[in-house]
């Protein structure tokens, strides 16, 4: 996600708690992380923890790299697995408030309900506790506004170029 499109989008989720860019002290996953870039700006704004879920080797070594180099390995847990296997749980079982949910574009494509992205919305929502919040990131000819017919409510749709951005509540 384009640094550009990660500052609007902490402006839209800052929204949802009334702390603006900010954010209080809460749980995040970040799912596809990749670099982490999503989920040390969280920590960076307030986050209390994130848990980073990756499976490539190279792209697990550059995350570990960016957390010990901005010193958040105490509030930061990398996860080498199946990304689309996480269930959205920091390391002490608790449920987090907030997921960003970055899959390939190839996974991201496919809004149906046989989707990928979909029926890991589905295994979120059934896992229990507090539905977090998910912040999608996908090509913006992609819309996913059905997946309200899953029980999530859309909270915010929004396109930056090429890059589509889903809230879902």
């Amino acid at each position: 996600m384009p640094e550009r499109v990660r500052e609007a989008v902490f402006s839209m989720i800052g929204s949802l708690w009334g702390s603006g860019g900010s954010l209080p002290a809460l749980g995040v996953a970040d799912v596809f992380a990749g670099s982490g870039a999503s989920g040390l700006e969280a920590l960076s704004r307030g986050a209390e923890h994130c848990v980073f879920y990756e499976s490539d080797p190279r792209a697990v070594r550059v995350l570990n790299d960016n957390i010990q180099s901005l010193n958040a390995t105490s509030r930061a847990t990398v996860r080498r697995r199946d990304a689309w296997q996480a269930l959205a749980e920091a390391p002490d079982g608790r449920s987090v408030e907030l997921v960003f949910l970055d899959p390939p574009y190839a996974d991201s494509d496919d809004a149906s309900p046989g989707g990928r992205v979909r029926q890991f919305l589905g295994r979120l929502r059934e896992a229990g506790g507090p539905r977090p919040v998910v912040v999608l990131h996908h090509r913006a000819r992609v819309a996913f506004d059905r997946v309200t017919d899953d029980g999530w409510e859309l909270h915010r749709c929004r396109q930056f170029g090429t890059h589509g951005i889903t809230v879902l509540l």
